[in-house]
């Protein structure tokens, strides 16, 4: 059998070394990163250009968060909302304002109602977004704000038809 040799423990305050600037550290915490990874390096060096490598992968992954929460837009759209209900004992109709919202977030192309539920983009472009919730499709003019939305359903013989047409402004986040 083999002679074992002594484990030597290493206090953790002495790695990282003290002469790290104090960025690095704030994304390492007081933890230390040889902890959480044993297997990152066997010598000083190494355990060096891991935690560099460590430091501008959280440096990325927070420019990219960043970079998409500001590419996020809330709009707030006022539009006109017709009903038309036509059934075997007639047709009636009404007329009423109606207050939308949207997330648009131009780096992941999603579109989101102010509710949560995302809708289906068929187009997303610098003039155009195109998308569709359940039976109701919307288009968004990006250059002058303006929306337009309809949707029919039929149920028991009933046809329901919506249409809509508004502005949209980008506006701060509603209260939740």
């Amino acid at each position: 059998m083999g002679r074992l040799l002594p484990q030597i423990v290493v206090p953790l305050d002495t790695y990282p070394p003290k002469d790290l600037s104090g960025l690095p550290l704030l994304f390492i915490g007081h933890t230390s990163l040889w902890q959480c990874w044993p297997s990152a390096a066997k010598s000083s060096r190494d355990k060096m250009k891991s935690a560099v490598l460590v430091n501008v992968l959280a440096l990325t992954a927070f420019a990219l968060l960043e970079e998409s929460a500001a590419a996020r837009d809330y709009l707030h759209c006022v539009s006109k909302k017709v009903v038309i209900v036509d059934a075997p004992k007639g047709t009636t109709s009404s007329s009423t304002e109606e207050n939308l919202g949207f997330w648009i977030d131009a780096a992941t192309k999603i579109v989101t109602l102010a509710d949560g539920k995302k809708l289906n983009v068929g187009r997303f472009d610098d003039r155009w977004i195109s998308a569709v919730s359940g039976d109701v499709s919307y288009e968004l003019d990006r250059q002058s704000g303006n929306l337009t939305y309809a949707g029919s359903t039929m149920k028991d013989g009933i046809a329901t038809t919506i249409i809509g047409a508004g502005r949209c402004t980008v506006a701060a986040a509603p209260a939740r």
